[in-house]
């Protein structure tokens, strides 16, 4: 008879087995080239790139990218080139939150003023807890002061200090709703929530995720900022769209003060392997989160957002979809995953603009996507 030690012993060998083949594994067979299905989009929109990877359970089972790292120069993206996934890292902070709830480090419960227990913290604020942080319901302003942004955009320092600076003088500003009534977007409620985790945990934000999670999914392309800063084109470069025309940024990134809100690059086939994490997570397939899918793939009070992801439902994948888009304003992408048909999908390209046509753009890829290997495919779980 199995004693419960030997049973707790046997589902965490099970839930690393699901690790390693979530990090490792590739398609029986070699996947499928996705470049002839996005050579028409690229012809269409005139982009630099775009990149794009599909997930049926552990298996990456199409991936291609198409077009150049930086326009006006010859260097072709492959699947193996870094992308800024922005607001995507939102999820990663989540993760790392479940991670450090479970072995104790900080609890989802505790508060803002017990954890940052020698900074500057209105009592207006020091009640909100990391949980609200992560699902945007802190009450939190959407956006900082402009003064705060620029003098955040010129700091310098070690990241975890950076932070500190930015959100004392960020929460010095009034709340905008009360903590846990509404849903409020904000990047610096993420980059809040990062400061308490390593503040609990006594390493940096940047080290925990390195550790904690690109270590442990094998995310080997992952870093933090821009694809490259060497001024040479050996990565894709960030563009914007201005006036229907792309032009090339020279490489950078948001201020590592909100790091934990949009920060991380990576290729994308660890972006697929990212999203595929999340998929056997959230059919409670990898034991350490199965107490936390209602934490990181629910969203509270009816809402549609929950720790990192925005949750809905879609016709087509019979039930619940996580997905997020993200953007340093420079490059987009997109991540879809559909637990009940054990799919997911990735999106990437190296440019973005503020009118959402980038975004759209994407999704007519996510589209074909689902068509073609969800819709009018044999192989998708029913």
């Amino acid at each position: 008879m199995a004693t419960a030690g030997s049973i707790s012993q046997m589902r965490r060998l099970l839930s690393l087995l699901i690790t390693v083949s979530i990090c490792c594994a590739e398609a029986a067979e070699k996947p499928d080239d996705l470049a002839p299905l996005l050579r028409p989009h690229l012809e269409k929109t005139k982009f630099p790139a775009f990149a794009a990877a599909v997930m049926r359970g552990t298996n990456i089972v199409a991936a291609g990218a198409i077009g150049v790292r930086k326009v006006s120069s010859p260097e072709k993206v492959t699947v193996d080139d870094k992308f800024h996934i922005g607001s995507c890292t939102k999820s990663i902070t989540a993760l790392l939150a479940a991670f450090l709830d479970r072995d104790g480090t900080i609890r989802l419960t505790n508060r803002v003023g017990e954890t940052l227990r020698d900074w500057k913290i209105p009592e207006r604020a020091a009640g909100i807890s990391l949980q609200q942080l992560l699902q945007n319901r802190s009450g939190l302003a959407g956006k900082p002061d402009e003064k705060l942004w620029r003098r955040a955009f010129l700091d310098s320092g070690d990241a975890p200090g950076q932070r500190r600076r930015f959100l004392e003088g960020f929460l010095a500003a009034p709340l905008a709703a009360k903590p846990g009534t509404e849903y409020i977007y904000s990047n610096q409620g993420f980059s809040l929530a990062g400061a308490m985790l390593e503040t609990a945990a006594k390493k940096s934000w940047e080290d925990l995720v390195r550790e904690r999670i690109f270590k442990k999914l094998s995310l080997k392309s992952a870093g933090f900022g821009p694809p490259s800063i060497s001024g040479e084109v050996d990565q894709p470069w960030g563009h914007v769209l201005e006036d229907g025309k792309v032009k090339a940024k020279e490489p950078s990134d948001n201020p590592r003060a909100i790091a934990p809100a949009g920060a991380v690059h990576l290729s994308i086939m660890d972006c697929a392997r990212y999203a595929a994490f999340h998929l056997a997570a959230a059919r409670g397939e990898i034991a350490e989160l199965r107490d936390y899918r209602d934490e990181l793939y629910d969203a509270p009070n009816g809402g549609k957002y929950a720790m990192g992801w925005i949750v809905d439902t879609r016709p087509w994948a019979k039930g619940k979809v996580i997905t997020h888009a993200g953007s340093n304003t420079m490059f987009f992408t997109v991540i879809w995953i559909a637990p009940e048909r054990n799919f997911a999908c990735v999106v990437s390209t190296n440019v973005a603009d503020r009118e959402n046509y980038v975004a759209s753009a994407c999704d007519e890829i996510v589209g074909e996507l689902i068509k073609k290997y969800v819709l009018n495919s044999t192989s998708a779980t029913e």
